[in-house]
């Protein structure tokens, strides 16, 4: 059954991706729309029979695309836009709440309903903007280093939302030492994991290079991205989190220049199950049934 899934994944996804390409658009958008035209709500029957394994499979693919946005978009880009993204994010994060929230009253909901839903309009997307980036060769330009610094700290400040939105949905109240928990979480655990990796992965690496293997190399750059997306989930981060984290301190080794090489055939083949497994999810009936509401949720994300 895996196979047969496989199968049908990667020749309509690169069927419609190559439409995509004729047409001068984003892949991802093809690849999303193929996801959609095998999904279980596109009659008539399904195409996957084993969605949960395909979704597995899907986060391999973003384990290794947001790895490769690491090795990028390193720790002394970081550095540099840190500033400007920190306070970008934090006004980002902040109006989009305050705006989703209006929008929901607005519509007749209720106070909480209004607040989850500016939750859902604040975090942008790091995965599809760093695959439209290198898609578009852009992804190494300023703009770029800053606008996906801006989404890694959006989801940085998602754990922080979850923890008001979780307190404001069982108590009608934010409950103010669980908010104040999770933010020196975030402020002790980033640096100290960030530190710990830079001590050792980089000599590491290093010396896994010396024996000029690209299977030993790879073999074990494989390892440690699954391994920093198990402890980001375990640590209540995201699974996108550990791997641009991982892959930002691996690129401080002097084998970066033969890493990516290695990495990108697997980063482009499983990243289109991932962008798939997004399509999966999408129902058109619902899509239709509450369709006035997503136009004006989407009208004001672009706004």
């Amino acid at each position: 059954m895996l196979i047969q899934d496989l199968a049908v994944i990667l020749l309509i996804s690169g069927l419609v991706a190559l439409l995509f390409q004729r047409l001068n658009q984003p892949k991802v958008i093809g690849y999303v729309l193929a996801g959609l035209i095998v999904g279980p709500y596109t009659p008539p029957f399904s195409l996957i029979q084993d969605q949960e394994v395909i979704r597995t499979l899907g986060d391999i693919g973003l384990i290794f695309l947001m790895f490769s946005l690491g090795l990028n978009f390193n720790l002394r880009r970081m550095r540099r836009v840190g500033p400007t993204a920190l306070i970008t994010a934090v006004l980002d994060v902040g109006v989009m709440v305050w705006l989703g929230y209006l929008l929901g009253r607005r519509l007749g909901w209720a106070p909480v309903p209004s607040l989850f839903l500016g939750g859902i309009v604040c975090d942008s997307s790091s995965s599809i903007l760093a695959k439209i980036l290198q898609d578009l060769g852009r992804d190494r330009e300023r703009f770029a280093g800053i606008t996906i610094g801006i989404t890694i700290l959006e989801d940085l400040l998602a754990v922080v939302l979850i923890a008001v939105l979780t307190g404001v949905a069982q108590t009608g109240h934010v409950q103010a030492g669980e908010v104040a928990g999770q933010i020196w979480y975030l402020i002790l655990a980033l640096p100290l994991l960030t530190i710990a990796g830079l001590l050792i992965l980089p000599r590491l690496i290093d010396y896994i290079n010396r024996f000029r293997s690209d299977e030993l190399l790879i073999v074990a750059l494989a390892g440690l991205c699954f391994g920093a997306a198990l402890l980001a989930i375990r640590l209540r981060f995201s699974l996108a989190l550990g791997a641009v984290l991982i892959g930002a301190i691996v690129s401080e080794s002097r084998a970066t220049p033969r890493i990516a090489p290695l990495v990108d055939p697997l980063r482009h083949v499983f990243s289109a199950v991932f962008f798939v497994t997004i399509g999966l999810r999408l129902n058109p009936a619902a899509i239709a049934a509450n369709l006035p509401v997503l136009l004006l949720a989407t009208a004001l994300v672009i706004v």
